[in-house]
């Protein structure tokens, strides 16, 4: 095959690979279904700044509060939390202004399908993306193999499919890092910089993904020695950095919105350095460890991962390892063998995980703290098996990963929350399945146990899919359980809401400005609150709390008021989404 064939072939199989991509990410779309409904209580705060911004023709970045007038102190207010603060008497989004404004353009034309035009298209040109950038180390094969990975063994998959702007970063991280890499091999000092602002840009739709630019400016002066580019870079981070600050602080009056508002929430976390330290492990071991409510479930489960790193780094790699490459050197099959020993605990390990995570009677909820990147993703352990050069594409994609890692567990001020996979990691994911893949396939090339190995990459990956296709399951469950209870809602005859649960507001978004609702937070707020809806000649109200039958009993003991109607509302295969919607009747005598 000649040149010009090889790259007609090529063209051919990419162009393939991604409309099989793409074809399958819609079906899975219209499988998901319920584009009204959202996974987590994020996604509605950023549809209501959405349906602000259209209502008030994009001049106000607020989001009204229709119960205000009933409830000027903000006591009530059904938006308390991480996500909203209160600044001059209007509640705002602590998230960054872009994604919601570019959203709401979609969402004009297209209704709630539209709002998840960008996060789809984002994925898909992020994975297009992810095979340019392992083209430059891989085959064609080996860029489709990275590519498919990508799409369906990595939370990019799950991702795709929710109102949430990870992907949209991703895709902008990775075009910034295409073109700059391009740049620098043709001496560009334009283009550098030119690349440096791509990259930078991804701050306006998540602002620790300016620690990405800031990974790959260490590397340029620490690791590679390459001082001049690093200063280029350090200058194209002025424009994007100057640009969102200003940005954030005419929109909502701040700078560093959610950082700043974060910290300001956690008193107790930042309030000493004991206790700041304490929390910074915490976000360490969520982001990296984290498998389970048990940490010493999390350290079992764990323990093989960084045990195999360790032994890479000290006991093959310190002799020849892989400094061998393309030397026809044979590694150490002793080590190797004991390599592959612990990679086998490692795919046990995370057969054990899956099988906790599928018998879970929480599920949904555990996601929270089942996140962490050793265990939800084990392929990722293969990257520390590094050629011996520290330069290069192959180091530079490791080490940027490598150092973001590092920099984000001292920059972010808070993890957790309902997601799927380590989602502050997500940005760096197309990375991570470069360099995974690129040091398997350089590994087995010297390798004496090829089978073993292959089969143990393979069977990670495999499984990888299978947890994606699962979250996805999840992730249509808990979108049908939104749905339903809001469909109650709509059918309701009353107009006033009491959520008792903090986050069924944020979860009941699409239906917040056709209902009043308000967040009461103890029983004597909720006494309160009813005795004030009693002096407005309110008709009547729905109630929603957890599946507790004590929730009648109270409301009956300290109100004097029996439920008309109690509708349950359950996610099937998760415990812990379980709610009961009590409609009352304030016409009725007091009993």
């Amino acid at each position: 095959m000649n040149t010009q064939e090889y790259r007609t072939s090529d063209r051919n199989g990419k162009t393939g690979l991604c409309i099989f991509i793409a074809v399958l990410y819609l079906a899975c779309s219209f499988w998901i279904d319920h584009y009204g409904a959202f996974w987590s209580e994020d996604a509605g705060v950023k549809y209501l700044q959405v349906v602000n911004l259209i209502r008030s023709h994009w001049t106000d970045n607020s989001l009204r509060y229709p119960g205000e007038a009933f409830d000027p102190g903000f006591e009530f207010n059904p938006l308390f939390g991480t996500a909203t603060y209160i600044k001059n008497g209007k509640i705002y989004t602590a998230y960054p202004l872009p994604f919601a404004f570019f959203s709401s353009l979609s969402y004009m034309v297209f209704g709630f399908p539209g709002l998840y035009l960008l996060p789809l298209l984002s994925t898909v040109g992020l994975l297009v993306i992810v095979r340019h950038l392992s083209s430059l180390l891989l085959d064609r094969r080996g860029a489709s193999a990275a590519t498919m990975i990508a799409a369906f063994s990595s939370p990019l998959f799950f991702y795709a499919f929710t109102f949430w702007e990870l992907n949209v970063a991703g895709c902008i991280m990775c075009a910034g890092l295409i073109f700059f890499l391009n740049a620098e091999r043709e001496s560009r000092p334009g283009r550098i910089v030119l690349g440096g602002i791509i990259m930078g840009m991804a701050i306006f739709f998540r602002e620790e993904s300016i620690l990405f630019l800031l990974a790959l400016i260490i590397v340029r002066f620490a690791i590679n020695g390459n001082r001049r580019v690093g200063a280029l870079l350090i200058l194209s981070s002025v424009i994007p950095l100057a640009g969102f600050l200003l940005l954030d602080y005419l929109s909502s009056g701040l700078t560093l919105a959610h950082l700043f508002h974060n910290i300001e929430t956690r008193p107790r976390e930042f309030g000493s350095l004991g206790a700041f330290l304490g929390y910074k492990w915490n976000l360490v071991w969520e982001l990296i460890f984290s498998a389970h409510p048990n940490p010493w479930v999390s350290v079992v489960l764990a323990t093989p991962a960084i045990l195999f790193m360790v032994t890479w780094a000290v006991r093959w790699r310190g002799k020849r390892g892989l400094r061998e490459f393309g030397r026809g050197a044979e590694p150490d099959t002793g080590s190797e063998f004991i390599l592959l020993t612990l990679l086998s605990l490692v795919l046990v390990n995370h057969l054990c995980y899956l099988l906790m995570l599928y018998t879970s009677k929480f599920p949904i909820r555990m996601s929270m703290v089942t996140n962490g990147l050793l265990i939800f993703s084990p392929w990722v352990v293969f990257g520390v098996c590094t050629p011996h050069k520290k330069v290069g594409v192959h180091a530079d994609y490791f080490w940027i990963s490598l150092i973001f890692i590092a920099l984000l567990c001292l920059a972010v001020p808070t993890s957790g929350g309902l997601q799927w996979g380590p989602r502050y990691l997500v940005v760096i994911y197309p990375l991570l399945v470069i360099i995974s893949l690129t040091s398997f396939f350089s590994w087995r090339r010297i390798a004496t146990y090829k089978r073993w190995l292959t089969f143990l990459f393979s069977a990670l990956v495999v499984l990888g899919a299978v947890n994606e296709f699962f979250g996805l399951m999840l992730l249509k469950s808990k979108k049908d359980f939104n749905a339903r209870a809001m469909a109650y809602l709509r059918a309701s005859p009353m107009e006033t809401v009491i959520s008792i649960p903090w986050w069924i507001p944020l979860s009941m978004a699409p239906v917040f400005y056709e209902k009043e609702f308000f967040l009461t937070q103890s029983p004597q707020a909720l006494e309160r609150l009813i005795e004030r809806l009693r002096e407005k000649r309110r008709k009547g109200f729905v109630l929603i709390a957890e599946n507790d039958p004590s929730i009648p009993d109270l409301v009956a003991a300290r109100c004097h008021l029996v439920p008309d109607k109690i509708e349950p509302v359950r996610l099937s295969g998760d415990e812990y989404f379980q709610i009961n919607m009590l409609e009352y009747s304030l016409a009725q005598p007091a009993r």
